[in-house]
């Protein structure tokens, strides 16, 4: 299972313009004042938010399609660029990449049009591979 989240973090954002802007198909939207507290069901953490967090995650659950989707993800915010690139002088915009898997390796290819649109729209990547037999037996917590 591959889930991609474009988080977009500061202060004061206005997330009614955001998702009337961003109105991304098949996303789960989530919205966090700064100063919200949220607490981790898997480490228990209670988080303070230091900022404004509006995010929004799309769940692929067939790994064959994971570049498609992104590919498309990356489209459809290009389309909107220039919206984009206003946000990103002002905010933190993150394309958060998570891969969960047990059965065999797993990797992403990025196309050079996909990492130009990503450089373009001034947007940061982070990409993580989690085993889901570690996730939930919690032994990932006890890495050092």
């Amino acid at each position: 299972m591959v889930f991609v989240k474009l988080q977009i973090s500061g202060h004061h954002l206005d997330f009614g313009e955001i998702s009337d802007t961003f109105k991304i198909p098949t996303a789960h939207i989530s919205t966090f004042k700064e100063g919200n507290t949220f607490i981790s069901t898997h480490t228990k953490e209670t988080i303070l938010y230091a900022e404004d967090r509006w995010i929004a995650e799309i769940e692929i659950k067939d790994f064959n399609e994971a570049e498609k989707r992104i590919f498309e993800l990356i489209s459809f915010l290009y389309a909107k660029k220039d919206f984009v690139r206003q946000l990103s002088r002002e905010c933190a915009l993150l394309l958060w990449i998570t891969i969960y898997n047990d059965d065999c390796q797993y990797n992403l290819r990025f196309s050079k049009e996909t990492l130009r649109m990503i450089g373009e729209l001034g947007l940061e990547v982070s990409i993580s591979c989690m085993q889901l037999q570690e996730f939930y037996s919690g032994e990932y917590l006890s890495r050092g």
